[in-house]
């Protein structure tokens, strides 16, 4: 699971910096830089706080992390669409 990539991919779609988010989610800006290069994985609790900053559901973090393939069996086609199109738009 690649979360720290997603989390920058939505940090970047909402034009935020680290320091922006950082703020906006009560955690420092070297913790945010640690989580974006996978050197440390959240708690559930904490990846909320980031999702809530984002204005992003937290499915959709875990769906780009975990990567829409891992998805398919699972989830029939258009509910997988539907969530493809919503991060490719933000």
């Amino acid at each position: 699971m690649n979360i720290g990539k997603a989390i920058k991919n939505w940090r970047i779609k909402r034009n935020l910096k680290q320091e922006q988010l950082a703020e906006l989610s009560s955690l420092s800006v070297s913790y945010i830089s640690l989580l974006e290069r996978n050197a440390r994985g959240p708690r559930v609790g904490t990846l909320a706080k980031i999702a809530q900053a984002l204005d992003v559901p937290l499915f959709l973090i875990l769906f780009e992390a975990e990567g829409l393939t891992a998805l398919e069996g699972r989830l029939d086609r258009r509910t997988i669409d539907l969530i493809a199109r919503e991060i490719l738009t933000g």
